[in-house]
């Protein structure tokens, strides 16, 4: 089995406001330039996020298309494309 990183959804936010300490920007850039996996919650959720600057959505935008989204349904869990 694949091992990797589910983000979630307040680790997503403050990554995108960037309000992570330096060394924590730095981890999660490393997930991120590898791959991004986030759950079907934590798009749903950011889909309320109000960022201060109206053009950081633009940014939420491109980070969720470049995720994979993780579902579940009632024999496992699977990711959408």
């Amino acid at each position: 089995m694949a091992k990797g990183y589910l983000i979630d959804t307040s680790a997503v936010i403050k990554y995108l406001n960037q309000t992570f300490p330096e060394t924590a920007v730095i981890f999660i850039n490393n997930i991120v330039d590898s791959e991004s996996n986030i759950s079907f919650i934590s798009q749903i959720e950011l889909q309320v996020w109000n960022p201060s600057n109206p053009k950081d959505i633009e940014v939420y935008i491109q980070f969720v298309q470049l995720s994979n989204i993780y579902g579940i349904n009632n024999n496992y869990y699977c990711f959408n494309d």
